[in-house]
C-alpha cells in the first residue's frame, strides 16, 4: 500500500468518524437517548486511536507535502509519481498520459529539477516536507552555495539519483552526497570535476550506477587522467558504469578490469584502442561491455 492510498483510506475513516459523532450529537440535541455498551465505548475508543494514527501519520504530512508542493512548483520543475499512468503511457506509446497525471499534485514527488540557485533559496524551507523524492537534478545554472544550501538545510535523505550538469558539478558538491543515507545513481554531464572527485565516489552510501558524459558545451575529453580512472576502478560495488566522450589511455582501461561486480558497462564516443576493449571485455566475462562511436588515438601524440 502506498502512503497516498493509505492517506485516502485514513481521510475516508477520519470522515465516517465525523459523521458518527454527529449523529450522536444530532440524537442528543433532539432528545433521543443514545445508549453506551461496554463494547461501543471500547469500538469507539479503538476506531478514535486508529483516526488519530492516521491524522499524524499519514494525514498531516501529506497536507504538508502537497503545501510544500504548491510552493516549489512555483520556482522549481517537479515530477509526481504515478506507476500505472506511466505503465500506460508505455503500452501505448501516448505519454500525454504520464503528462496529464502530472496534475495530480498529492502524489509523491519523484524529482525535483532546480536551474538556479534562487529557485533552491526560495524552496529550501518546503524542501524537507516532500513525501517519495528520488531524484534531484542540479542544472547548469546551480552553484556550489545552491547545493550546500539545500543539503544543510535537510535531513540525510535516500536517493536514487543526483544529477549534475554543467557548472552545479563540482569536487566540493560531490563530497556533500558523502553526508546522504543512500544515493544509488551519481550522474554527470560536462561538469568541472577533477581525479580528486572521483576519489570522493569512494565515500558515496551505496553508489551503484555512474554517468560520466562529456558532450555539452565546455566538454573536455582529457578531463580525467590515469589517476581518476583508476579511482573508479576501486568502486567495487558498481553495477553499471557509462563513460561517454573521453580520452582512455590503456592504462585507464585496465583500472576497470577489477569491477568484477559490474553488470554492464558502456564506453561511447570516446578516443581509445579497439584492443583496450578487448582486453576489457576478456577481463569482465560477466558485464555486458556496450561500445560504439569510439575512435583509435593518434599514435603520433603522447
Amino acid at each position: 500500500m502506498t502512503s497516498y492510498t493509505a492517506f485516502l483510506i485514513g481521510a475516508v475513516l477520519l470522515l465516517a468518524m465525523a459523521g458518527g459523532t454527529l449523529i450522536v450529537v444530532v440524537k442528543r440535541v433532539s432528545g433521543r437517548s443514545v445508549r453506551f455498551s461496554l463494547r461501543t465505548v471500547l469500538a469507539a475508543f479503538t476506531a478514535t486511536a486508529i483516526a488519530l494514527t492516521l491524522v499524524t501519520q499519514l494525514i498531516l504530512p501529506r497536507v504538508r507535502h502537497r503545501i510544500a508542493v504548491e510552493q516549489i512548483h512555483r520556482r522549481a520543475f517537479i515530477l509526481f509519481k504515478n506507476e500505472r499512468a506511466m505503465a500506460e503511457a508505455r503500452r501505448t506509446g501516448n505519454y500525454e498520459i504520464w503528462e496529464s497525471a502530472q496534475d495530480n499534485r498529492w502524489l509523491d514527488a519523484v524529482e525535483v529539477h532546480f536551474t538556479s540557485d534562487a529557485e533552491i533559496a526560495g524552496t529550501v524551507n518546503a524542501f524537507p516536507e516532500l513525501i517519495g523524492l528520488k531524484h534531484i537534478t542540479f542544472g547548469s545554472g546551480v552553484t556550489l552555495k545552491g547545493i550546500k544550501q539545500l543539503f544543510d538545510k535537510t535531513q540525510p535523505m535516500s536517493l536514487e539519483c543526483v544529477s549534475f550538469f554543467g557548472p552545479s558539478g563540482s569536487d566540493e558538491a560531490l563530497a556533500l552526497l558523502k553526508s546522504q543515507k543512500r544515493v544509488d545513481v551519481v550522474f554527470n554531464n560536462t561538469v568541472s570535476i577533477t581525479d580528486a572527485g572521483l576519489v570522493t565516489l569512494a565515500h558515496v552510501p551505496d553508489l551503484r550506477t555512474l554517468w560520466l558524459v562529456e558532450e555539452s558545451t565546455g566538454r573536455n575529453a582529457d578531463r580525467f587522467t590515469d589517476r581518476g580512472f583508476a579511482a573508479i576502478g576501486r568502486l567495487k560495488s558498481l553495477k553499471i558504469l557509462s563513460l561517454r566522450g573521453y580520452r582512455l589511455s590503456d592504462a585507464s582501461v585496465e583500472s576497470l578490469h577489477g569491477l568484477k561486480s559490474l553488470k554492464t558497462l558502456y564506453i561511447n564516443y570516446c578516443i581509445v584502442r579497439d584492443q583496450a576493449i578487448a582486453d576489457l571485455k576478456k577481463a569482465l566475462p560477466n558485464c555486458e561491455v556496450g561500445v560504439g562511436g569510439n575512435s583509435e588515438p593518434d599514435p603520433a601524440l603522447p
